[in-house]
């Protein structure tokens, strides 16, 4: 599984008066971090693949619930 997470951040900030003279600083910061989580066994896809049919079978079983119910 592909992710992607990143970061900004901009601070601007006065600083203290030395003889007159004030500072400013800025700064900005930003990050950009890119993963891939590698398969080798085939664990996420048949991962996927039991979530599917947990998915079909619930279907079912509503799709019983109501023709049970329509018959009656």
């Amino acid at each position: 599984m592909p992710t992607l997470t990143g970061n900004a951040s901009a601070m601007r900030a006065n600083g203290s008066s030395i003889a007159g003279i004030s500072s400013i600083s800025t700064s900005k910061t930003g990050t950009l971090d890119a993963a891939w989580e590698l398969d080798l066994l085939g664990v996420i896809k048949f991962s996927n693949q039991a979530a599917e049919a947990c998915l079909d079978g619930k279907q079912n079983d509503w799709h019983t619930a109501g023709v049970s119910l329509a018959l009656k």
